[in-house]
């Protein structure tokens, strides 16, 4: 592991102590709040109903969600209402689309630190009348309550086993370990009346729709092969969905002996310093690099790419989105909620997932199984090199 700065210490220190709050508050205060709500008739979605989304994390997540918020839009017409609850980690893919009415931001370390903040977030959300407030969080409380104390006339989010949360809710839908977070998200959609059949394909989503459509970039045709390897997972504290970054390097070393072009990408200086690790093992730079750079920096190289390789991050669900072939590795995560779709129409994809018997071990995000990683230390070079090339020998476009 690269060094971890202060400032990614102390932003992890602030997320514990909001974890720590938000259950030790939130359950009983949920448990509390649903004690005294009534049992409304539900009443679907019709043009001009007003909606608050509330989705605090994470980056993937919230990319899955852009069709449903686009289907939402459809649903309630120019004369209805859409507004989200969002945080400083996905915010940036929310604030200005064009199916989002307002966007309110809210700080997780401000439900400890200043309160009176979500307080004045939350009289605006009461003045917008809402019909009904969406929770799309798996098992964070503080959405839960903020759904409450919106004024929302109907409330519906995840009944998720021993998180506590739905007791904030009059519609529930239960979140469930055999089914795609994409389709989860669509479930609960569907219990304000949206039909499935509203909703589009994830997979390639991005290229038609959304904050990247307008990004340049494609794959350059006739040209050696350009393969992202992105071997982060979202920061320090995510290195147990790390493939180790010596395999990363060696990866590197075999394409590229193969003739194929070889790309990295990563953000903060965790991501950077394994970046940097991968071109060590290599002996040279990559082609390209996007490193700090912006999301539609980001968007674009991977629209040029013929191959992205990561773990389970905001990265891969972006990859997929717009269309890209994946090698997608899963140590502790269970590609049956977070994978690539394999059965996306057009879809290329390799999932590999390790050879231990205790993978995978998250259903949520957080409860890792162990102290370690030894399920992404499973995962052979060879394995990831053969799938790469099995991709590349199917074609490219």
């Amino acid at each position: 592991m690269g060094a971890v700065s202060e400032d990614s210490l102390r932003k992890g220190r602030d997320r514990e102590g909001f974890k720590a709050v938000d259950r030790r508050l939130g359950v009983p205060l949920l448990r509390l709040l649903g004690a005294f709500q009534g049992r409304p008739e539900r009443v679907p979605l019709t043009a001009g109903s007003r909606i608050l989304v509330l989705k605090f994390s994470a980056l993937g997540d919230t990319l899955l969600l852009l069709p449903i918020l686009k289907a939402l839009r459809s649903k309630i017409g120019p004369s209805g209402r859409l507004e989200v609850v969002a945080t400083p980690v996905n915010a940036i893919l929310l604030e200005g689309l064009p199916w989002v009415d307002r966007v309110h931001l809210v700080r997780p370390a401000d439900f400890v630190r200043a309160p009176w903040k979500v307080a004045a977030q939350v009289r605006q959300m009461r003045a917008a009348r809402l019909d009904w407030a969406l929770d799309f969080d798996q098992w964070l409380r503080a959405p839960a309550v903020l759904a409450w104390a919106s004024g929302a006339r109907l409330r519906a989010g995840f009944e998720t086993e021993g998180e506590a949360k739905h007791a904030a809710f009059h519609f529930r839908c239960g979140h469930r370990r055999d089914r795609h977070e994409f389709e989860q998200f669509v479930a609960l959609a569907g219990l304000a009346g949206l039909e499935s059949a509203d909703v589009e394909p994830y997979h390639g989503f991005l290229l038609r729709e959304g904050p990247f459509a307008a990004v340049g970039g494609a794959p350059t045709l006739g040209a050696a092969p350009l393969v992202v390897l992105h071997p982060g997972a979202g920061g320090a504290r995510a290195w147990q969905r790390e493939w180790p970054v010596e395999r990363f390097g060696e990866l590197a070393r075999r394409l590229r002996g193969r003739g194929m072009r070889i790309a990295l990408s990563g953000a903060g200086a965790h991501e950077e310093d394994l970046c940097a690790s991968v071109e060590r093992a290599l002996g040279a730079p990559g082609e390209e690099r996007c490193l700090g750079r912006s999301l539609a920096d980001l968007a674009g190289l991977l629209k040029r790419s013929d191959l992205v390789v990561c773990g389970n991050t905001g990265v891969m669900h972006l990859a997929a989105g717009l269309g890209r072939p994946l090698v997608a590795l899963h140590g502790p995560t269970s590609p049956t909620i977070w994978g690539p779709r394999a059965d996306a129409v057009g879809a290329v994809a390799e999932v590999l997932s390790p050879e231990t018997d205790c993978a995978p071990c998250l259903t949520l995000g957080f409860e890792y199984g162990c102290a370690g990683r030894a399920c992404m230390d499973s995962i052979a070079v060879d394995v990831v090199e053969r799938a790469c090339v099995k991709i590349l020998g199917v074609g490219r476009g």
